[in-house]
C-alpha cells in the first residue's frame, strides 16, 4: 500500500486521513489528532474538508479513515446502514461533552420578553415579527448555518404552526456574524445553534425550550424517510 513521508522528521507509513465538517469543533478535533499521531506514530495525517453526508460514503469505501465528531442525533439512518448494516464503519464511543443543538436567541431578547423564552411565545405574530428581514417579510426569521448541517428546524417551524421563514445563512461563520451584528444593533436573533462552542463563554445566549421528543415523533422519523411528521 502507499506510504508518505511524514512532517516529523521523516518517519514513513501509511497516510491516516480524518475529515473536517463544517464546523469549527470538527476541525479542532482533527488537527489535534493530526498532530498526536504525526508526533507518536510516526504515520503521516491527510485532513479533508467534507460535509458529514458524504464523510459517511468515505469511511465506508475506505478513501476516509475516521470522522472525529459525528452528531449521531442526525444521523440514525447511515448508523443503521453503516455501522449496524454493512458493518464497515465503527462507532468509537462518545468524546464526552453533552452536547446539545437547539434553538437560541441573545439574552436581551428574553430579558425584554420573557414568553419567547419556549416556542409558545413564538406563536404570536407580533412577536414572531421581531425577528423579520427583509428576507422573511412579514414572518420571523429562523436562521439557520451551513446547508449541509443535518437539521429538523424547517420541519418543527411547520409542525408547530409557526409564523416562523427558514433562512440558511450558509456557514458556521455567517451565524457567528448575525450573533455578533444582533448583540450590536440590539436586533433581535433566532438561530440553530450548539454546546459547547466558544462562543457560548463570550456572548449571553439562551436556548429556546422545545416540546420533547416523544417515542412517536422517534416513530415518525423512522417511518417517513428522515422527516418528523
Amino acid at each position: 500500500d502507499d506510504s508518505t513521508s511524514s512532517s516529523n522528521g521523516g518517519t514513513t507509513g501509511p497516510a491516516i486521513t480524518l475529515a473536517v465538517n463544517p464546523w469549527t469543533g470538527s476541525a479542532v478535533n482533527s488537527y489535534v489528532a493530526q498532530a498526536v499521531i504525526e508526533a507518536n506514530l510516526g504515520a503521516p495525517v491527510e485532513i479533508i474538508n467534507i460535509d458529514e453526508n458524504a464523510s459517511w460514503v468515505g469511511l465506508d469505501d475506505g478513501t476516509i479513515d475516521a470522522n472525529l465528531e459525528i452528531w449521531p442525533s442526525g444521523h440514525a439512518a447511515d448508523y443503521e446502514t453503516y455501522i449496524t448494516g454493512k458493518k464497515t464503519v465503527i462507532d468509537l464511543g462518545t468524546l464526552g461533552p453533552q452536547a446539545k443543538i437547539g434553538w437560541y436567541v441573545p439574552k436581551f431578547v428574553i430579558d425584554a420578553h420573557p414568553e419567547l423564552a419556549t416556542w409558545e411565545g413564538f406563536k404570536d405574530p407580533e412577536l414572531a415579527k421581531l425577528f423579520a428581514t427583509a428576507e422573511s417579510g412579514d414572518l420571523g426569521q429562523f436562521t439557520m448555518g451551513d446547508p449541509s448541517y443535518v437539521t429538523y428546524d424547517e420541519q418543527i417551524i411547520q409542525n408547530l404552526g409557526l409564523p416562523l421563514k427558514y433562512v440558511v445563512a450558509g456557514s458556521e461563520a455567517a451565524l457567528l456574524t448575525a450573533i455578533d451584528q444582533s448583540i450590536a444593533d440590539q436586533k433581535p436573533l433566532l438561530m440553530q445553534f450548539w454546546k459547547p462552542h466558544w462562543k457560548q463563554a463570550k456572548v449571553d445566549l439562551v436556548e429556546v425550550a422545545l416540546p420533547p421528543i416523544t417515542p412517536e415523533c422517534e416513530a415518525s422519523l423512522a417511518a417517513a424517510d428522515g422527516k418528523y411528521a
